[in-house]
């Protein structure tokens, strides 16, 4: 089976991010089914809001660009389970 044949079966797809805070790794679920998407999330550990930014593009793996909600500091991720 190929890869966008499995999204389309299964768009929600894991993937593992550090907090851009306090640098706590965590997993969250993306919705591959959606081409761009921002979303604001909570660190499990310290609280803090950080935004998450995903890009889709065809089969690739979804690019993860991950923020402290002041945008003092971006980090880049690759979709992995």
């Amino acid at each position: 089976m190929r890869k966008w044949e499995q999204q389309k079966m299964n768009p929600l797809q894991a993937t593992r991010i550090r907090c851009p805070c306090c640098d706590t790794p965590q997993v969250l679920l993306i919705d591959c089914s959606v081409m761009h998407q921002q979303l604001i999330e909570t660190c499990e550990a310290c609280c803090q809001p950080f935004v998450v930014e995903a890009m889709v593009s065809g089969d690739e793996p979804a690019t993860i660009r991950v923020g402290r909600e002041d945008g003092s500091a971006h980090l880049f991720s690759h979709m992995g389970a």
